[in-house]
């Protein structure tokens, strides 16, 4: 997973994010390889998101406003839907929030995991154009 996160925050806080972010989808992704009978729940999402988090469960579901909790709203949202195939207004009604705040929060994280992968591309990208000018200039050298 790249790390390109100007869309969530800067500085230290981005590095905490991304490294919860890291740790929630490695925690969750006994989901992709789950088969029908180990079927995942909507408390698990919340359970395992609040933990990686490192907040309570009465936290991430009340009303406080730090970027954390938010953040860990916006993760359950996202999972619930991907994962569940909830729809807004079911997420919305498990998690207290209107269906646009819900419809805001998934869209936030998709934002973010695009801007992961994109980062990743381009970090790719850049180091493959670095190492062609490094040999350019090693072959002019020697050549």
């Amino acid at each position: 997973m790249g790390i390109c996160i100007l869309l969530i925050t800067t500085g230290k806080e981005a590095e905490s994010y991304i490294t919860d972010l890291k740790n929630l989808f490695e925690s969750v992704t006994v989901v992709e390889g789950s088969t029908k009978d180990e079927l995942i729940t909507v408390d698990d999402i919340i359970e395992v998101t609040a933990d990686c988090f490192g907040q309570s469960i009465h936290d991430v579901l009340g009303d406080g406003r730090r970027k954390v909790l938010t953040n860990a709203r916006q993760v359950i949202m996202y999972l619930m839907f991907q994962e569940l195939g909830m729809s807004y207004s079911a997420i919305g009604r498990k998690m207290g929030r209107d269906h646009s705040t819900v419809m805001h929060g998934i869209s936030r994280i998709e934002n973010v995991l695009d801007s992961l992968r994109d980062g990743k591309f381009m970090v790719n990208e850049i180091c493959h154009v670095k190492g062609k000018l490094r040999a350019r200039i090693s072959s002019r050298k020697h050549g």
